[in-house]
């Protein structure tokens, strides 16, 4: 019995050593080799949800562009074109006319335009005194507001010339140029 008993610790003995040789080296790599590929596909799937992320933005983003692409002409028209500065102002004179106004404009110092290097437009700084009745007034500034061309008035300064009812207002604001080599939507 004594050498049954020492058969049977040694083929157990040997049935743990074998389990622990398969397991140190078959099962300890393989558990480790999975852990690794999970963590790649982990990384991988976070790397795709930005992409695809990504990608819904871009097509967004496309669409927003096609949308303003299509109304860029629209959009063209509230800037003064390039070398057009003075049918801008003629078009003020106009409307001031249409209303008996007379309008003085005072000169525009050349380095108060903003150079469109940063932006598809240059600013242009513009000021003007007109002299008439009150209600012209309010239809002059209706009129430019109904302008195509967008003019930003900033200030307008009233007085009261004499008891005719005339006034004279000072309207400052600003007009802003279209620069075509900066203007790709």
């Amino acid at each position: 019995m004594n050498s049954n008993k020492k058969k049977i610790a040694i083929i157990v003995s040997a049935f743990v050593i074998i389990i622990f040789i398969i397991e140190f080296f078959l099962v300890a790599p393989t558990l480790k080799e999975i852990k690794k590929i999970n963590n790649d596909i982990r990384i991988e799937a976070e790397m795709l949800e930005t992409k695809i992320q990504q990608g819904q933005f871009l097509k967004k983003v496309v669409q927003d562009f096609k949308s303003v692409e299509s109304r860029k002409n629209e959009i063209d028209t509230l800037f003064i074109q390039n070398g057009k500065e003075l049918e801008f102002i003629t078009q003020l004179e106009i409307i001031s006319q249409k209303y008996n106004l007379e309008p003085v404009f005072t000169k525009i110092d050349k380095k108060n335009l903003t150079d469109g290097k940063t932006s598809i437009a240059k600013t242009m700084p513009l000021s003007l005194k007109i002299e008439g009745g009150f209600e012209q007034l309010l239809k002059f500034l209706s009129d430019i507001e109904a302008l195509d061309t967008y003019f930003n008035i900033s200030n307008i300064s009233i007085n009261s010339l004499n008891k005719q009812g005339n006034i004279t207002a000072e309207i400052i604001g600003t007009a802003f140029i279209l620069e075509f080599e900066n203007t790709t939507l």
